[in-house]
């Protein structure tokens, strides 16, 4: 089986709010220095500045194999693999908006790893309690994810 990645940054209104953000604090930084040169308060806002521009970058790579899916969250915050035996289903998930927020988070009774927009679902195995499993990812093209996670199921199953 040939490996196939997709990835997902940021997207939308996310990182319209974080561009403004980070406008904001650098006009803060500036309009303080001007008014009273402070070096720690605009070093503040300058870092905060720069972590409000780091954060546009935050990306989701979802990377299916044969041995199963893994699922890796910018700089490792959060990674998670889910292998190809365990998997017994796949589907569109919800799309995310902005107050869904980006990260780890747990939405519709599934963890789910998110940065806005289209997600898909991948149904895994059950809890302590027998009730079923199931991660949300963000992807940029669903049907191509899900596409891809089919014929991991397919070729699991044939095994």
């Amino acid at each position: 089986m040939k490996t196939a990645v997709f990835a997902q940054r940021l997207n939308g209104g996310m990182r319209i709010v974080l561009i403004a953000i980070a406008a904001l604090l650098i006009g803060g930084a500036i309009y303080r220095w001007l008014a009273a040169p402070a070096i720690v308060e605009v070093a503040i806002f300058l870092v905060l500045a720069v972590v409000a521009l780091l954060l546009l970058f935050v990306k989701i790579t979802v990377r299916v194999h044969q041995g199963g899916v893994d699922i890796h969250f910018s700089g490792g915050l959060f990674d998670e693999q889910v292998p190809a035996s365990a998997i017994t289903g796949v589907s569109a998930g919800p799309t995310t908006k902005l107050s869904d927020g980006a990260g780890k988070r747990h939405i519709e009774g599934a963890t789910a790893f998110i940065v806005g927009g289209p997600t898909v679902r991948i149904e895994h195995g059950a809890d302590e309690l027998g009730a079923p499993q199931s991660t949300l990812v963000s992807v940029k093209d669903p049907d191509e994810a899900i596409a891809a996670i089919e014929a991991l199921i397919a070729r699991t199953q044939s095994h």
